[in-house]
């Protein structure tokens, strides 16, 4: 994902390069693209936005654990909510920068920003679309194309995305998606990544939800990612994870169900299931539990096959039933 926030940022590079117009109704066109702050998914203790516009009370905002080690469950929760967040905040936030300049053409239904390239090294030309497809709903697309190249039927999707003006009541609903195979096409040298991404999102009213999906072309793996943010700073993030547990068997694949919830102080549990082909035997179909307290230290470990000893007492635990 990092080598393609650098070739999203050559093509922002490109916009400030091309011929551009004075239009007064471009804003409108920007209204359906979600800003990044508002679909970062903001575990408690990340560094990373949420829609909820609050930060749980009392939490560590350090990406460092202190002297008291983070619950494992909690981290892993933060991890890979995180590694979907720099990403997307990344791509949202470069966009922005782009729309917030004048489009080069601009007309009742549509805006263009490009094509344009970027520095003299930069092997892409860049060209950014909004249009309008119905009554103020829109289809927004970051396409490159190689420099040289004057077909349009050279131009690549990398990003791609659907949402609504402010008059509409579906406005702050849509989604966007990302195409890491697309971008190595156009810049095989600095991009190596394949796959690629979709957030779905719901920032309405609360409960907020973001529901992003991960898929991989080049083995098989896979990921979905829901996660759910209340007004009051509580949330929970459910993880189904479809890859190797070991890289010398790339071809099978193991799965993992983790559900972690928070309440408004940041304390919470996370349940899991572990299962498939790399696996050992014995904790094939493990189920186990960890909870923790507001610092995100853990106060109770069990899972059912005793793989890790058990730790703590379930009568610490923030929520008691276990939840997969």
């Amino acid at each position: 994902m990092n080598k393609w926030m650098g070739i999203v940022a050559v093509g922002v590079a490109a916009f400030s390069n091309a011929c551009v117009i004075k239009a007064d109704d471009s804003e409108r066109f920007r209204d359906p693209i979600p800003q990044s702050s508002d679909v970062g998914m903001g575990v408690p203790g990340s560094t990373t936005g949420a829609p909820t516009k609050r930060q749980a009370k009392g939490i560590q905002l350090s990406n460092t654990p202190g002297a008291t080690s983070y619950a494992e469950y909690y981290q892993v929760t933060r991890d890979i909510t995180d590694s979907v967040d720099y990403g997307t905040a990344w791509v949202i936030g470069l966009v922005w920068t782009i729309v917030h300049s004048p489009p080069t053409s601009i007309d009742a239904h549509k805006a263009v920003w490009g094509p344009g390239a970027g520095d003299a090294l930069s092997p892409v030309v860049w060209r950014f679309t909004v249009n309008e497809v119905g009554d103020h709903e829109y289809d927004y697309v970051l396409q490159g194309r190689t420099k040289g190249s004057v077909s349009e039927a050279d131009f690549k999707s990398v990003l791609q995305g659907h949402g609504y003006g402010r008059s509409r009541a579906e406005h702050r609903q849509g989604w966007f998606a990302l195409d890491f195979d697309a971008s190595a096409k156009l810049d095989p040298a600095r991009n190596h990544d394949s796959g690629n991404i979709k957030v779905n999102f719901d920032l309405r009213q609360y409960p907020a939800t973001l529901a992003v999906e991960m898929n991989a072309t080049d083995r098989p793996r896979n990921a979905k990612i829901d996660v759910t943010h209340q007004g009051d700073g509580s949330g929970s993030v459910d993880i189904a994870l479809h890859d190797s547990a070991d890289p010398t068997q790339a071809s099978k694949a193991d799965d993992l169900a983790l559900h972690s919830r928070w309440d408004a102080n940041g304390a919470g549990r996370g349940d899991a299931k572990f299962s498939g082909g790399t696996l050992p035997v014995s904790v094939a179909n493990v189920q186990a539990s960890e909870c923790w307290d507001a610092s995100f230290a853990r106060v109770y470990y069990k899972d059912s096959a005793d793989y890790k000893p058990a730790a703590g007492n379930a009568a610490a635990c923030v929520f008691a039933q276990a939840k997969l």
